[in-house]
């Protein structure tokens, strides 16, 4: 990957973060503040079908320098199984 992302075997920032599936997107700003949460897009199964690219929108928003539209998504994934 060409971006950071975190592994965690512990599952101890899981825990602190209070993720709850896999992906469960968090996106800070340059200041540490959390800005979004939830999914990647409104679509797990079929790329074609999505309508609404959440964590992009995000992303392009707080690149713009705007609010980000939905600061919060229900997350789309596999219930994380805890240690």
């Amino acid at each position: 990957f060409n971006f950071y992302y975190l592994r965690d075997d512990s599952q101890k920032v899981a825990h602190a973060f209070g993720a709850l599936v896999t992906p469960d997107c968090f996106l800070f700003d340059s200041d540490s503040v959390l800005q979004y949460r939830g999914r990647i897009d409104d679509n797990w199964k079929h790329a074609a079908d999505v309508c609404c690219e959440n964590l992009k929108d995000a992303i392009k928003a707080l690149l713009t320098g705007m609010e980000v539209p939905e600061p919060e998504t229900q997350g789309i994934g596999c219930s994380i199984k805890w240690k």
